[in-house]
C-alpha cells in the first residue's frame, strides 16, 4: 500500500500556513461551509481570471478574502466595478462583513495550480497531452524551478483503457520537510471522460520557522529610521542661534602641492606690479600716420570693383536675345562697309600721286 499524502498538508505549521485562518468551537461547521461556498462561487464566477488560491481570515465579524491571481485586471474591472459586485455576492453567502484583497502572481509558470489548469485547458481543446506536459516542464525549469513532476491519468488520447503517464525533470524530494513544494490538481472534462492532472514544483529549501513569501512578490526591506536632529539651545537673549553650515573639505586630489603654490604666486605678484607701474606713467598719444586713399588693401580694391560691376549691370537695360542678335549683325555690316571705304580711299590716293609724277616728268622733258 502506498503512503501518499498532500505535500502542502504534510508541511503545515513547519513551512506552509493554512488557507483558512480562524478558530471557533461553536460555529465551526457554519464557518467551514461558508468558506467552501465562497471558494466555489469565486472559482465558478471567475474562471478566466487564473485564480491560484483563495485564503480566508476571520477576526470577529470581519472576513477578509485574499485572492491570488495572475490576471488582477479581470477581477477588478473598470473603476473597481467587478470587485464591488463580487463583494456584494460574498456578503450574501456569509454573515460577517467581507473585504476583498487581490494579490498578483507575477510568474504563473511557477504556480502548480495554474500550471495544472493550463494543461487541463489544452487537453480539453484536443491538444496532445504529451506536448502540453513537456512544454509545461520546460517552462517551469526555465523560470528557475529546482524540479518538476507532472502526472496525467485517465483515458489519454481517447483510448478505451485508462492509464497514467508522468514527466519529470530535476529533483522533487517529497519526504524532506525543508523542501518548499507547491502542489496543484485539475481535471480536464473530455468527450471520452475525465482526465486528472497533478503537478509538483520544487521551488527552494527553507528552514523551519521561516515565513514563506510568494516567489512572485519582491522582498520588501524594512524602512530606514530617520536620524533625529540635535536640538538647538537658545541664547541668553532668548533667540535661537542659526545652524552653522559645515564647509566641505577639499579632497586630496584637489589640493595642489605647497611648492607649486609658491611658484604660482610669484608670477601673479609680478604681473600686478607691472600693471601698477604702467598706470602711473603719463599717457602719450601716438602719432597716427594717415595713409593715403590710394594705398588701399588689395581685398578692398577687389570688393570695390565687384560692386561697380554689379551697379553697371543694374543700370544697363535688359535686352532680349532677338534684339541683341540684330544689333550684332548691323554692327558687323557697318564694320565691313567702313573697311571697304578705307581701302577705296587708299587706292584713289595712290593713283593721283602717280598721275602727278607723270605730269611733272612730261613738263621737265
Amino acid at each position: 500500500m502506498g503512503q501518499k499524502t498532500n505535500p502542502i498538508g504534510f508541511r503545515l505549521g513547519y513551512i506552509k500556513t493554512w488557507k483558512s485562518r480562524w478558530y471557533s468551537k461553536e460555529n465551526y461547521s457554519t464557518y467551514l461551509h461558508e468558506d467552501l461556498s465562497m471558494r466555489r462561487h469565486i472559482k465558478s464566477s471567475l474562471e478566466n481570471a487564473a485564480i491560484s488560491s483563495v485564503e480566508i481570515e476571520r477576526r470577529g465579524e470581519n472576513v477578509t478574502v485574499f485572492i491570488h491571481t495572475a490576471r488582477p485586471g479581470i477581477i477588478i474591472g473598470r473603476r473597481g466595478a467587478e470587485v464591488n459586485k463580487l463583494r456584494e455576492e460574498l456578503n450574501k453567502l456569509s454573515k460577517g462583513k467581507v473585504n476583498i484583497e487581490i494579490k498578483e502572481i507575477k510568474n504563473a509558470e511557477l504556480d502548480a495550480q495554474l500550471v495544472a489548469e493550463s494543461i487541463a485547458n489544452q487537453i480539453e481543446r484536443r491538444i496532445g497531452f504529451r506536448r502540453a506536459m513537456k512544454r509545461a516542464v520546460a517552462n517551469c525549469m526555465r523560470f528557475g524551478a529546482l524540479g518538476v513532476k507532472i502526472e496525467a491519468a485517465g483515458r489519454l488520447g481517447g483510448a478505451e483503457m485508462a492509464r497514467s503517464e508522468r514527466y519529470f525533470e530535476g529533483r522533487v524530494p517529497l519526504h524532506t520537510l525543508r523542501a518548499d513544494i507547491d502542489y496543484g490538481v485539475a481535471t480536464a472534462k473530455t468527450n471520452s471522460g475525465a482526465v486528472g492532472i497533478k503537478v509538483w514544483i520544487f521551488l527552494a529549501e527553507r528552514l523551519p520557522g521561516e515565513v514563506r513569501e510568494e516567489m512572485m512578490e519582491v522582498e520588501r526591506r524594512p524602512p530606514r529610521k530617520a536620524k533625529k536632529k540635535p536640538k538647538r539651545t537658545p541664547r541668553a537673549d532668548g533667540q535661537v542661534p542659526r545652524r552653522k553650515r559645515r564647509k566641505k573639505k577639499p579632497s586630496a586630489e584637489a589640493k595642489p602641492a605647497p611648492k607649486a603654490e609658491k611658484e604660482e604666486k610669484k608670477p601673479a605678484e609680478e604681473k600686478v606690479e607691472v600693471k601698477e607701474a604702467e598706470a602711473k606713467k603719463p599717457k602719450v598719444e601716438k602719432a597716427v600716420e594717415k595713409k593715403p586713399e590710394e594705398e588701399k588693401k588689395p581685398r578692398e580694391k577687389a570688393k570695390a570693383k565687384e560692386t561697380e560691376k554689379e551697379e553697371e549691370k543694374v543700370k544697363k537695360p535688359k535686352v532680349s536675345k532677338k534684339k541683341a542678335t540684330a544689333k550684332k549683325k548691323t554692327e558687323e555690316s557697318s564694320e565691313t562697309t567702313a573697311e571697304s571705304t578705307t581701302t577705296k580711299k587708299k587706292t584713289a590716293g595712290k593713283e593721283d600721286k602717280q598721275e602727278k609724277k607723270e605730269t611733272e616728268k612730261e613738263a621737265e622733258k
